[in-house]
This record gives C-alpha cells, sequence and structure tokens, in this order.
C-alpha cells in the first residue's frame, strides 16, 4: 500500500475502504472535470488514470499518469469547499476506482 492511505494503520485504512464506492470505467471516461466540486478521494484498484488540465489556448496538457494503489483528489480532505483543479481521465478499458468521501478520511487521519 502506498499513497495517502500509507499513513494509516491497517485497522483505519480497513475502516476507510469500508465507505468506499468502488466504479468501473471504460477507456476515455470522465472520472471527474476542471472546476468541478471536490468531495471525494480515489483509489486506483486496476488500470491508469491521466490527471488533465486545460491550457491558456484550450489544449489539454497531461500531468502525470497515476496507476494501482496510487491516489488522487487529496485536496478535498483539505478543504471541503475545493474544486477540482484538474480533469481525471480512465486510460484502459475496465479502469476501477475506489471513491471515498473525504471526510471520513479526514477525521481518522487526525489524532489529537
Amino acid at each position: 500500500e502506498h499513497g495517502l492511505l500509507s499513513a494509516l494503520s491497517e485497522d483505519e485504512r480497513r475502516a476507510v475502504r469500508q465507505t468506499m464506492v468502488r466504479r468501473t470505467y471504460r477507456k476515455g471516461d470522465t472520472l471527474f472535470h476542471e472546476g468541478e466540486p471536490g468531495n471525494l478521494l480515489y483509489v486506483i484498484e486496476r488500470g491508469r488514470v491521466a490527471i488533465r488540465v486545460s491550457t491558456a489556448l484550450g489544449d489539454v496538457a497531461t500531468l502525470t499518469v497515476l496507476g494501482r494503489g496510487e491516489s488522487f483528489g487529496e485536496q478535498a480532505l483539505l478543504d471541503e469547499s475545493a474544486v477540482r483543479t484538474a480533469s481525471a481521465v480512465a486510460l484502459e478499458p475496465g479502469a476501477i476506482v475506489g471513491c471515498i468521501p473525504a471526510k471520513p478520511i479526514a477525521t481518522k487521519s487526525v489524532k489529537p
């Protein structure tokens, strides 16, 4: 396990995964668009996802390509009113991505 969930204990990871909703995407499906509200953290279970932004000239630039075990959308953990600063697009058929509401993770990862 790597990414944001790796900082949690096994019990905490298990609890967070219980809140996860798994979605399957086709190649080219958009998970979310730049500028949309961001209230979910995403964890890739299978496949690859491209993180893309629009340029000032109207082109699309790929910032990174993420794969199994990697997470994205973590800005939702920091600010409940966050908006997506990029779009996410599935690059492979059958990509499975777990969507986790940001609030349970933020609550579990903050220790008194």
